[in-house]
Order: C-alpha cells, then sequence, then structure tokens
C-alpha cells in the first residue's frame, strides 16, 4: 500500500478487523506493508487532472474572489458560479476524459484480466482483445 492520504484509514480498518475478528497470526500493525505505488495508473490519472485542469480554474476562482467578483459566503455568488462554471468544467473534463485518459496505452499486466491496449481502442473493438460488446449503445 502507498502512503497515499487514503491509506491511512484503511490501514486502521484493516487492523482493527484483523483484531476484533480474532486473527493473532501477526500483530495487527504488521497486517499493513507500505510501499511505493510504481505505476499507479489512477495516480497518475489524478496527477494529470491535477495539473492541466485544477490548477487553472483554482487560479481563476482566486482571482475572482480577491478581486470581490465572488463572495463563496453569498448563496446567489454561489448558484451564479455554479451555472456558469459546471458545464465548463464538464466540457474540459469530457476533452480530458476522450483525448488524454481514455488515448492512453494500458501497459500488459501479469496476472490481471483487463486487456491492454487503447481504453478508446478496447471500447470501440471489443472482439480483437477476446471480450464481447455489452450494452453498447
Amino acid at each position: 500500500m502507498d502512503k497515499g492520504t487514503e491509506t491511512g484509514v484503511i490501514a486502521t480498518m484493516h487492523s482493527y478487523l484483523h483484531q476484533h475478528h480474532n486473527i493473532h497470526e501477526d500483530e495487527p500493525t504488521d497486517t499493513v506493508i507500505y510501499g511505493p505505488s510504481t505505476s499507479n495508473q489512477i495516480e497518475r490519472w489524478w496527477k494529470e487532472l491535477h495539473e492541466r485542469l485544477e490548477k487553472y480554474y483554482k487560479r481563476k476562482l482566486l482571482f475572482l474572489k480577491e478581486e470581490g467578483h465572488y463572495n463563496p459566503h453569498t448563496e446567489t455568488d454561489r448558484y451564479i458560479l455554479a451555472f456558469v462554471f459546471i458545464p465548463i468544467l464538464q466540457r474540459e473534463l469530457d476533452t480530458f476524459k476522450e483525448v488524454i485518459w481514455n488515448s492512453h496505452r494500458i501497459r500488459c499486466q501479469k496476472n490481471t484480466v483487463p486487456p491492454h491496449g487503447i481504453p478508446n481502442h478496447i471500447y470501440s473493438f471489443p472482439d480483437k482483445y477476446d471480450l464481447e460488446e455489452c450494452g453498447k449503445g
């Protein structure tokens, strides 16, 4: 398990369950092994998303707030901001998904069921990966 922000809670739950189900082969604290998450695809996805979108929009929102054009404590400002920004953000996320994420190559991994290749290609040509189309539409 890597030492990301969510893993401390998971490790605590794991140790708790280990201890309360009378599993005494090891100490509860020894049931979690930490290590680096090399080639963790979801970590890479979050990093890409943060670098390409989150930083950009945070700067824009901070500018609006600092210039007095947006007050996060005013309900009307929050509704107007949501009305304007949600469609823009959704379009950006959809573009990111199609252009960046679903176009990157997934490497072949040992002992895994999912196929390797490019997600858009796998989805469009499931027969080339010994898969079958299930509800595409």
